[in-house]
């Protein structure tokens, strides 16, 4: 079994005392509710989508609610914290009480897409959450390393740098860690949706 702890935000969240009362789980100061979630045996991720993530990479994430509407929310600094396997860390824009702060927490199925934007070479992840906090500094300073390669890679298709500046938010970032489970080609072409 796998420990994972999830903050529980937004306005119908009960405070940090009636979860414990509630569920009969411990929460600590911040309001976290550890959790526990099977593990998972992980994908062998290839060396071309290791190499594609580490990139200057447009990172978007899926998640769902329990009446499996789909929500989006775009996502910096991703890493493979054991390679080649994963898991996946990755600071997802999800602002206190948005549906993405919600579905992170309370369902487990997430989907990650990693397009370079100047050539369109695309991977899809598959997996579930294992822990969403809030991010240490150094995952924000891998989140400000991926906005500048990002910015850098954009620029070739014309995007200019000012507007660049203005996606990341550090304050609305959540930590997230993730299952590697599932991969496909998403480039565009004949091999789209082929698995890897």
């Amino acid at each position: 079994m796998r420990v994972a702890s999830a903050r529980l935000d937004g306005p119908r969240a009960p405070a940090p005392h009636a979860l414990r009362r509630r569920h009969g789980r411990p929460a600590d100061e911040a309001g976290r509710v550890v959790r526990l979630r099977e593990a998972h045996t992980p994908r062998c991720i290839p060396p071309t989508a290791l190499e594609l993530i580490g990139q200057g990479v447009s990172v978007a994430v899926a998640t769902r609610d329990a009446a499996m509407r789909p929500h989006i929310a775009r996502a910096w600094g991703p890493e493979v914290l054991d390679p080649p396997r994963g898991p996946l860390r990755l600071c997802v824009d999800a602002p206190e009480g948005s549906a993405p702060a919600v579905n992170l927490t309370e369902r487990p199925e997430i989907a990650v897409i990693f397009a370079r934007p100047s050539t369109y070479q695309s991977v899809q992840l598959k997996g579930l959450t294992l822990e969403v906090r809030t991010p240490t500094e150094r995952e924000l300073e891998v989140v400000d390393q991926h906005q500048l390669a990002f910015s850098a890679d954009v620029q070739k298709v014309g995007l200019q740098l000012r507007l660049v500046r203005r996606l990341v938010n550090h304050s609305s970032l959540v930590s997230v860690v993730c299952t590697v489970d599932e991969l496909y080609d998403q480039t565009p072409g004949a091999a789209a949706g082929a698995p890897l």
